[in-house]
Order: structure tokens, then sequence, then C-alpha cells
């Protein structure tokens, strides 16, 4: 389908020739698998929508979609969102919106939140419904969700296309079995994870989780595993942030927080409880006088090129290591003249943080090593 865009009118009730034009593209979705195409019946379409400024070329940095949505209609998914489940009547913006301070260490929510219902540490753009419909973008760019409207859907993204999928099912279920055939499905859960037990969040080092631990044993309450963020050990930030603190992103067992980490390890599986940590991709430079006796992981992964890098014309490098365009000179002017290949990520501190290239086998095998020997 193609078109003009109907909201410009020149003085005689005409389309303005100069408004801009579309064109909205359909075609089958199958997948991974054929899942979406049986009983006889089309389950997904893809779509493609473009939107091109007028003859003047006009710049086009946004499109929108709407779609009618019954009033009882329940919105559910866009991955992790915090407030109600149902995201029928809020507005929903996917991007990386963190409420607390970072990991477990709670504190006043930053100035860039408005609600709780639009913080998240992890949208995505998908959702399903009750009536067993979802809809998911392929869009990198920021997208927002309108569904303040009892009878219709607004979906904006911030670039001149959208691209996504359409899926009819005749369930959630349905749909998300839809969803999963086309997009991947994670593997099962660790058979400890489905234990008939609570999986404790616990921080504070052993003498705390030990505590934590002979509490809920005493009111008889079963618990399947233990997770512990803090294992690498606590900062302080120079700055002011929520919490005053965080987890050091150096993923080296900090022994004088947990002591005796083994024996800890063995006495919780011997109730049956087993032991997890928390890792992310990131890691980060460690102040001189910290590293002694320490393996230093920053380092380690400089030397090998395990960080994404930057680069003034983007693409990729010849060590197969994704390549982000380089920022301005003034975000990269913290940086040491043999560190500016190394993206920056901001860490909320005065320390510099690479994050791990996991499209590169070689940092994989690394970072893999890492977690298993720690």
């Amino acid at each position: 389908f193609t078109g003009r865009l109907a909201h410009e009118l020149n003085v005689t009730g005409e389309m303005d020739p100069q408004s801009p034009h579309y064109s909205l593209a359909f075609q089958m979705e199958y997948g991974q698998s054929q899942e979406n195409h049986y009983n006889g019946k089309k389950k997904a379409l893809s779509f493609h929508l473009q939107v091109w400024g007028g003859p003047e070329g006009h710049a086009v940095n946004q499109s929108h979609i709407f779609l009618h949505t019954p009033p009882d209609e329940a919105f559910f998914g866009f991955g992790h969102r915090l407030g109600s489940p149902n995201a029928k009547g809020s507005e929903v913006h996917v991007l990386h919106r963190g409420m607390s301070s970072p990991h477990g260490y709670a504190g006043k929510p930053s100035s860039c939140q408005h609600s709780i219902s639009s913080s998240s540490t992890c949208t995505i753009p998908q959702f399903v419904t009750s009536t067993g419909r979802a809809l998911f973008l392929h869009n990198y760019e920021p997208s927002v969700f309108d569904l303040r409207s009892p009878t219709w859907l607004g979906i904006r993204t911030h670039t001149s296309y959208a691209k996504g999928v359409l899926i009819g099912g005749e369930s959630i279920l349905d749909a998300l079995q839809i969803y999963t055939s086309i997009r991947g499905r994670t593997k099962p859960l660790p058979g400890w994870t489905q234990r008939n037990g609570v999986i404790l969040g616990v921080q504070g080092g052993t003498k705390a989780v030990n505590e934590v631990v002979k509490r809920l044993e005493k009111y008889g309450c079963p618990m399947a595993g233990v997770l512990v963020r803090d294992w690498t050990g606590v900062k302080q930030l120079t700055h002011q942030h929520s919490g005053g603190r965080r987890i050091w992103y150096n993923w080296i067992m900090e022994r004088g927080h947990y002591s005796h980490w083994h024996a800890l390890v063995d006495d919780l599986e011997i109730k049956g409880i087993s032991m997890g940590v928390y890792i992310n991709p990131y890691i980060e430079e460690i102040p001189v006088h910290l590293r002694s006796g320490r393996r230093y992981l920053f380092s380690e992964a400089k030397k090998g090129k395990f960080f994404v890098k930057t680069r003034v014309d983007g693409g990729n490098n010849s060590n197969g290591s994704s390549i982000i365009k380089k920022k301005s000179s003034k975000q990269q002017r913290n940086l040491n003249d043999d560190d500016n290949t190394i993206y920056p990520i901001s860490n909320g501190g005065d320390t510099q943080v690479g994050l791990i290239d996991l499209t590169n086998r070689n940092a994989c095998q690394w970072y893999k090593q890492v977690v298993q020997s720690e």
C-alpha cells in the first residue's frame, strides 16, 4: 500500500502535494518452523511501514501506527516492567530507565523517572494480549506504546520506519508459542530452580547469608537457592548517587567480604540449597591500590581485545569485535590515549568501564572461564 498522509490539505481542500508519503507492506511470517501456520490458519504477518518527506526532501524522524483495541483487552509483556502486569491505561517507553540504585542497594528514584509504571531495567518492544493478539518490533530505535486510550493503541518509533510482526493467536499461550517460534526459545531453566522452595536474593557477606538461611529454616520455609549479588565486594561512589554504593564490576571473589566461601557453598548444598551469583557483561578499572594479589580482569580483557570498540566510521574491526561509532571528543576527553578504542560506558563513578563483546567467540570463552574459575 502506498499513499500520502492526509493531515495536510491545501486551500481547496485537496491533498497537499508537498505532504509526506508512505508505503506499507505485509508478508506472511513463518519463522523457524511452521507452528504459526497450522490447521489451515495463517497466524503471523510481518509488516514494514516507511514514511518519506515531501518533494522538497523534508526529514522524517518519527512514524506512527494506530490499532483498535477493545476496552477490556489486557496488554502484557514489554520485557521487565515495574508496576502492574497489565499495561492498559499507561504509556510504555522502550528505553532503559532503571528505578533503583544499581544491583540491590535500594535508593531514591533518579530524576529521569516519571513514574514507577514507566520504569524498567529491560523493556522490549513486544506485547501479548488477553485476546491472543501479539506484536513485536524489529526496530532498534526508541519506541513508545501508548495504551492510555480504552479503544486504541498508538505505536511511535523515533525514526522514519517501523518493522515488526503481528500475531493472531487463539489464546495467550498460542500467541506466545507463535512468537517464540519466530524469535527463538530460551533453554529450560536448571532443574534446581524448579524445586519446591524460594530463591533468596541475599547480600552482606557470609555471616548475613547464614543468618537469613537459619531464620527461614526456623520458620520452616523451603529454600531452593540463594542468589548473592555482592560477592565481588562493594565500592563507595565518589559522586552523589542513589544509595551511594554498588558492587565492583570485577568478577573476582572478595574473600574479605565472603570468608570461607567454599564452606558456605558446601553447607548450603548439603541442605539442598543451590548457590547462584550475579554477573553482567561490564568490567571496570580497579584502582591501583586494590589490584595487589588479585586478578585484574579489565587489563586481561583490554589486552585480549574483548571489549566493544569505537571507531570514527563504525563497522567491524579486523579481530571480529563489534564497533560503535565514536562519540564526541567531550565524551572521550577522560580516556587515556591507549584506551580510546574502548566504547565509553557511564558507570556512575570515576573509573572506566568496558562492555564485553559477546559476539566475539574468544571473548565468550574467556568470560566463561572467568566465571567458572571464580
